[in-house]
């Protein structure tokens, strides 16, 4: 791709995955297009960059889409509806959204098409081997969305190539699932420690993904699934870094009562339509120590010469340093 341009489409740039990884790639010299609802919206990543231009668009209305893939040449796709107060439009977003970007980057002639997955599809498995491993929905609307839409992508014939990058927690500045909440429930004394904190938490620095999506985005050929992550730590030693920003313990839950607990917010979540991410199945998965094997970054290490170049420790640090100027923490 070297003698071609190096022009990308970002869906979810307002984000936090796809406004940092846009402005990487702005800084990288790539011509960035980042598509959003409302140009003039708020977005986690500050926006200004010669390199980079805000876009107005959908991924639910696929004229939009057409007009923003004109001229691109690879699209990467971090649009998704993680809230999933309203299942119908979560699955409308996740997968017919994600079918409509690709449909209009195949119009368009883009050469390649970068998807974001999650390693909650694995839930559903009781042994992982590897990237190809066959996945099962699992009847959780998140996860069973983004099986879909990996199956849609994957059964299209190129171009464009598809990559499918499988993530795990992705932390650091601006997140806020896996750094925000995780402080605010610590200061709130709301930090429960699930079954002992000895289960493994996968994770991965945003900045580290930026560049896996730049190695991937300027490979010459690229086609497949991949897990992207630094490494794994415990539930514990994760949770213990926000304890300390709040100087509050965590507090223990032991298996049998978070499985409790996970029943009755399952049932009552489903009488109101709703998702929960406390569902028997994740707790069983992630805590019940049944499951056998576990995602690695190898292949995408061997296929694009990747190593994460930020640590545990210093993405830890960087993140307290967001924190703290924005605002989160006193003193």
């Amino acid at each position: 791709m070297k003698d071609q341009p190096r022009t990308i489409l970002v869906t979810g740039a307002a984000g936090f995955i796809g406004g940092h990884v846009a402005r990487h790639l702005a800084e990288d010299g790539w011509q960035v297009s980042a598509l959003v609802r409302d140009t003039h919206g708020p977005s986690v990543v500050p926006w200004p960059h010669p390199n980079l231009q805000r876009i107005p668009g959908d991924i639910c209305l696929p004229a939009t889409l057409e007009t923003a893939c004109a001229g691109i040449g690879v699209v990467f796709h971090a649009a998704a509806d993680t809230y999933l107060q309203d299942q119908e439009q979560a699955w409308r977003t996740n997968v017919e959204g994600t079918k409509f970007a690709y449909q209009a980057a195949k119009q368009a002639h883009v050469r390649r098409f970068i998807f974001t997955s999650t390693f909650d599809v694995y839930l559903g498995l009781d042994v992982y081997e590897d990237e190809d491993t066959p996945l099962h929905p699992f009847g959780d609307v998140y996860a069973d969305g983004k099986i879909a839409a990996e199956a849609f992508l994957l059964s299209q014939a190129p171009p464009p190539e598809v990559v499918i990058l499988r993530l795990p927690p992705v932390y650091g500045p601006g997140s806020r699932e896996w750094t925000v909440n995780l402080l605010r429930d610590a200061q709130a004394n709301r930090l429960f420690l699930p079954a002992g904190g000895r289960a493994p938490f996968p994770y991965l620095y945003i900045t580290n993904l930026a560049d896996a999506v730049v190695a991937v985005a300027a490979a010459p050929h690229a086609h497949g699934i991949y897990n992207v992550l630094d490494g794994r730590t415990t539930y514990a030693d994760y949770w213990r870094f926000f304890a300390q920003l709040a100087g509050r313990p965590t507090r223990p839950i032991p298996y049998w009562l978070l499985y409790a607990v996970a029943s009755g917010v399952e049932f009552f979540s489903r009488l109101a339509g709703k998702w929960t991410v406390l569902s028997r199945r994740r707790v069983r998965a992630v805590f019940g120590g049944g499951r056998r094997g576990f995602p690695s970054a190898d292949r995408f290490q061997r296929d694009f010469g990747w190593t994460p170049r930020v640590d545990l420790a210093a993405g830890l640090g960087h993140s307290e340093t967001w924190l703290r100027q924005n605002g989160f923490i006193n003193g």
